[in-house]
């Protein structure tokens, strides 16, 4: 029974992972030209840098595991409120 709704969870979980990687990455992108100019102008040697394999990876993992753990928590609750007492 709750298998369709554990992989809908999958899915989501890991369309949403895919989307906050393409943000932070886009806003990485955007912000390394003006953050690397500050830098310069104090004399830093602060870079920006992209998201690593590794950390993306802990991405993808993390938010796919938090919607499986959404959709497991959803549909015990509404197994629980339909279940006769």
């Amino acid at each position: 029974m709750r298998r369709p709704f554990l992989y809908s969870g999958f899915w989501y979980g890991l369309g949403g992972g895919l989307i906050a990687w393409l943000l932070v990455n886009g806003a990485l992108s955007l912000l390394r030209g003006p953050v690397q100019q500050l830098a310069g102008l104090y004399g830093s040697g602060f870079n920006l840098s992209a998201l690593g394999a590794a950390t993306s990876l802990l991405l993808l993992a993390l938010s796919t595991t938090l919607g499986l753990l959404g959709s497991w928590l959803a549909v015990g609750r509404h197994l629980d409120a339909i279940q006769p007492s």
